[in-house]
């Protein structure tokens, strides 16, 4: 039974039974067991066969956890499948489109586990280049060879080649594949050439043979061949947009996230011992934060529902306030360049209380649980406490003689927000000063504040800093 989610003034309930729209059966070979490999898969009429594989390794296993289960397929995924089905007959290949997440790649290894597909995936970034889509030269046994790269092994093969982040790549790149996307057909470097199945049955008809063939280096393109592009709408998302003729190879479907409702229908299948208040807690809580980024459209050049501009007395500050809230729905990193005296660091904390009252509000409106300070927090408050004193830096136990800088422009002035672990690591770092360490290394993943906490500790102890970005484009 599938039901579908209505919404009250407090919280979630279930409310009407839904009927099925789509269905899924799956046949297998007559006469055959019922434990082999179906051969037939049907949804809402649609009718495909399930293919042999040649590399088993290379069918997505896995993905189809409800089959794997006894449980019903959401709708939702019934009609993306479906509609993939149609168009994998009608032997059209498919672009994905959809908000970031992974819903996009896992829809489409659903759909080739489905049908038993052979996949070949590449993800495009601003460093693919041509040869990543045709061939690669690489030194094999000491001679230069040729190395077919995944799109010529899916064309050659019949795989499904699935193409994430389009919008990626770079305007010269993607051109290389139009012709095998609208023909079928591409010149490869090492002299062969990919032709088109029904234009290569043509020539055997007239009496050539596959030698033939071969020596005139033609290749023929499996018709099974079939291409899933995965990418973001550009914009209102950055990156590149797709060029019309590449555009036009594809047939587009919106891979929306899951509605409530299907969360929950999910929730109940896998769980159904926890309380159904419990489950609705859960889909609240996802609900309330994804609520910034659908609190303000980001496709659309107006503000959110809300007097934001109102916090900020210029327009031009009111622009920027609107530009760093869009980009933080997309989970952009935040740069704010400008003159001194511009404002910039009263609009990084007008920005920063404006999310805490966003996120607060909808975790109030979900009734999320409020959590007291920690024990680890209450003896920080007590312990290690940043102070001066006497032209002393003091850090819990450890201090160290404020400095007089020579030039005061050169002493850093982060927007620094105190967290326990950070404050720890400081009192490590100034540790490390009053031992006569003259060098430091500070190792940690992306965006966990090594820069922050480097100019923190610079800034308390009124030093001077000279800053060098590193990257492979510098030299000696």
């Amino acid at each position: 039974m599938l039901r579908t989610l209505g919404r009250q003034s407090r919280g979630w309930r279930i409310s009407a039974e839904r009927h099925n729209v789509f269905s899924m059966r799956r046949v297998a070979t007559r006469g055959g067991s019922s434990t082999q490999q179906p051969s037939v898969v049907e949804i809402g009429g649609v009718k495909a066969h399930v293919a042999t594989a040649k590399s088993i390794e290379l069918v997505p296993r896995g993905y189809m956890t409800e089959l794997q289960q006894g449980r019903p397929m959401p709708q939702e995924l019934l009609g993306h499948l479906r509609w993939m089905l149609q168009k994998d007959l009608l032997k059209q290949d498919m672009f994905l489109i959809g908000p970031p997440g992974s819903s996009r790649r896992l829809l489409s290894m659903r759909f080739c586990e489905l049908l038993n597909k052979e996949v070949e995936y590449i993800a495009i970034s601003q460093d693919t280049t041509e040869s990543d889509l045709k061939q690669r030269r690489e030194i094999v046994d000491g001679a230069a060879i040729f190395t077919d790269q995944a799109p010529v092994r899916a064309a050659i093969n019949g795989r499904v080649l699935v193409i994430d982040g389009l919008e990626k790549a770079e305007r010269n790149v993607l051109p290389t594949l139009n012709n095998l996307l609208e023909n079928r057909e591409m010149m490869l470097d090492d002299g062969r050439f990919l032709m088109k199945a029904e234009s290569y049955d043509a020539l055997v008809d007239q009496g050539y043979t596959a030698d033939v063939l071969e020596a005139q280096n033609l290749v023929r393109v499996h018709p099974d061949f079939r291409v899933i592009a995965l990418g973001l709408p550009v914009p209102p998302y950055p990156g590149r947009t797709l060029d019309p003729p590449l555009r036009s190879r594809f047939q587009a479907r919106n891979i929306r996230p899951s509605t409530p409702g299907t969360q929950l229908e999910e929730l109940v299948a896998i769980a159904p011992t926890v309380p159904m208040p419990t489950l609705e807690k859960l889909v609240g809580i996802r609900e309330a934060a994804n609520a910034i980024e659908a609190m303000y459209d980001i496709g659309t050049s107006t503000g959110p529902p809300g007097p934001i501009p109102g916090f900020i007395e210029t327009e031009t500050h009111s622009e920027v306030l609107v530009e760093m809230i869009q980009d933080h729905a997309v989970g952009s990193d935040l740069c704010v360049l400008g003159a001194k005296g511009s404002g910039k660091s009263a609009l990084v904390r007008l920005f920063a209380s404006r999310m805490g009252q966003l996120v607060d509000s909808l975790l109030d409106e979900c009734q999320a649980p409020t959590t007291a300070l920690t024990t680890e927090s209450l003896e920080l408050q007590h312990q290690d406490i940043i102070r001066e004193e006497g032209g002393h830096l003091h850090i819990g136990n450890v201090s160290y003689p404020i400095q007089t800088p020579g030039n005061l422009e050169l002493v850093p002035q982060p927007h620094y927000f105190d967290i326990p672990k950070h404050t720890r690591c400081m009192k490590d770092m100034l540790q490390d000063v009053v031992a006569g360490q003259k060098h430091m290394l500070l190792i940690g993943n992306q965006g966990v504040g090594k820069n922050k906490l480097a100019d923190r500790l610079l800034q308390l102890l009124q030093q001077e800093r000279e800053y060098i970005q590193l990257h492979r484009d510098v030299s000696s």
